[in-house]
């Protein structure tokens, strides 16, 4: 069997596992992996370079791969826009993993998106989708996508973890097929896509008078990933962080409206 060669961007736990898995496939030969840097993702980025280490992977950057014989291509929250000139240079395509069902949600910090926008669109369920990549963000076309539910406890940390189990599931599932070239992508329905920027996320100050509880909690939970600023109402003139359990720095807990939160 000839193995299929596939070039590898990726980041953050799952791109980790996933990496982990590539090693074990023998119809896969990884020619180059392309890691985010440590300075983008200082938590996973050893792991990444133990894996390339230990089985000997060319270790370079997104734009050397126009100059490596690639098959296939595959990113797993990779940092960075992946230019035209090399998502060609594969033969097979290169693909990404996107955290949206259908490719619905599509640009920047989905999961706070996908919790706020359970307020005023009754849609309570998320997912990630396994894409064909374009050069327009998020566009290309699907190959499987997976739905999880938004339920009344998940924060934007705890939904971003359910799909990324979800994720692995499908990179595990239909890689395979797309080297074997049995795949019949498809392109969503247009009505109910939005597209965010980094600058559409909302203020994160929490008006307790004016908002609702309903609002207080969505905001919470959509805020809430380690690493990020959380919500936060004011007080005295000083920001009260808020988070719904205990982590960190947030430890005392606070009452705002009938729902206890934990604060810094």
């Amino acid at each position: 069997m000839k193995k299929i060669k596939i070039a590898y961007a990726g980041g953050r736990s799952l791109g980790v596992k996933t990496l982990q898995w590539l090693s074990g496939e023998k119809r896969f030969e990884v020619v180059a992996v392309c890691p985010v840097p440590y300075e983008n993702d200082p938590e996973y980025h050893d792991d990444f370079m133990r894996i390339i280490q230990e089985n000997e992977y060319r270790n370079c950057d997104i734009a050397d791969l126009k100059n490596i014989e690639i098959d296939l291509g595959l990113s797993v929250n990779y940092h960075k826009i992946i230019k035209e000139d090399i998502l060609c240079h594969c033969s097979m395509g290169f693909y990404n993993i996107h955290h949206s069902y259908n490719l619905r949600l599509r640009g920047r910090n989905i999961t706070t998106h996908a919790i706020l926008n359970t307020l005023d669109e009754n849609v309570f369920y998320h997912g990630t989708s396994l894409h064909r990549m374009v050069p327009k963000l998020d566009a290309g076309p699907i190959v499987a996508s997976s739905a999880v539910n938004i339920e009344e406890c998940d924060t934007a940390y705890s939904l971003f973890n359910k799909a990324d189990k979800a994720a692995y599931e499908l990179i595990k599932e239909w890689l395979p097929r797309i080297s074997e070239q049995c795949i019949f992508p498809y392109y969503p329905a247009s009505e109910g896509i939005h597209m965010y920027r980094n600058a559409d996320l909302p203020d994160r100050r929490i008006d307790s008078e004016t908002m609702s509880s309903l609002e207080i909690n969505t905001y919470v939970r959509a805020f809430d990933f380690p690493g990020k600023e959380p919500a936060f109402i004011e007080k005295s003139g000083k920001k009260k962080h808020l988070v719904c359990f205990v982590r960190d720095q947030y430890q005392h807990e606070i009452m705002v409206k009938g729902h206890i939160y934990f604060t810094d």
